[in-house]
């Protein structure tokens, strides 16, 4: 098994996209490690400092996952080393997804991941280049060209992915209307965790506690007590339990805080009123 992995982790990744920035420093690269079934997926991280080497390191963790998890595709990264506090963020990472576009849309999906909200910057920038989900390019890869088919699937990725969640039994807060994109991640954390503890019955999950590192998140993970699906917190969302306008437009319906690039996604899920 050994020699398997060090074989995997040796070799060259089959894309390596690279980019350099025309008005600032920063330079990014998109690493898939393989388009098994037609496509790719993974993150967009920035920090300062980030490397290829990082990206592809990624890349390869995320085709383990896929070969685990599903769906059978290949696993890949993106990465921007800039700082994330510098205000040009926004036009470096609106400059970055008008680069990468044409992949998104042939065989790679991307979302959210260390410094970069999903709602509130993937999803509107990838739309404002023409996207109708950062995950279009899964979809099309994997999925193959019918017209009809692909509409309807990334469709339900649109809808699904901002739709509230409603049930008590998936959410620590119902007033934050925090939306499957906050919860997808920290909930398959959470059945990770219960899922190992029944492959080792004895040790009871009440009261225990749960330490998770994530740069990306802010919003709580709730006390595992209950032997129902455990309410899980976000990956990347800023909001936290309680907030009545979480940033990015994806929880309030009557907060008129759409962006003229998400008015579209906005009209379909109902989340706001109006444009601003």
């Amino acid at each position: 098994m050994k020699n398997l992995l060090m074989k995997f982790e040796d070799k060259a990744p089959e894309i390596v996209f690279e980019w350099h920035d025309t008005d600032t420093t920063a330079r990014g690269w998109v690493v898939i490690n393989s388009l098994r079934g037609g496509a790719a997926g993974g993150g967009t991280r920035m920090r300062r400092g980030l490397d290829r080497h990082e990206v592809e390191s990624l890349a390869k963790t995320m085709e383990i996952k896929f070969t685990v998890s599903g769906p059978a595709i290949g696993g890949a990264k993106s990465g921007i080393d800039f700082d994330p506090s510098d205000p040009r963020k926004d036009d470096v990472l609106r400059r970055w997804f008008a680069a990468v576009a044409p992949l998104l849309r042939a065989y790679y999906g991307t979302g959210g991941d260390l410094n970069v909200d999903e709602m509130a910057e993937v999803v509107p920038i990838t739309e404002a280049n023409g996207l109708w989900h950062p995950q279009e390019g899964v979809v099309t890869g994997h999925f193959g060209n019918d017209e009809r088919e692909r509409i309807q699937r990334v469709g339900q990725l649109r809808l699904g992915v901002a739709k509230v969640v409603e049930d008590p039994r998936f959410t620590p807060a119902l007033d934050a209307k925090y939306t499957v994109a906050d919860l997808i991640t920290g909930w398959g954390v959470a059945e990770s965790v219960r899922h190992h503890q029944n492959l080792h019955p004895g040790n009871d999950l009440a009261g225990k506690r749960v330490v998770v590192q994530d740069g990306a998140t802010s919003a709580p993970l709730p006390p595992i007590t209950s032997p129902r699906p455990v309410p899980a917190s976000s990956a990347s969302s800023t909001a936290t339990a309680g907030s009545s306008t979480p940033p990015g437009c994806r929880s309030t319906r009557s907060a008129p805080c759409c962006s003229p690039a998400t008015a579209t996604l906005c009209a379909a899920t109902g989340c706001c009123r109006s444009p601003r």
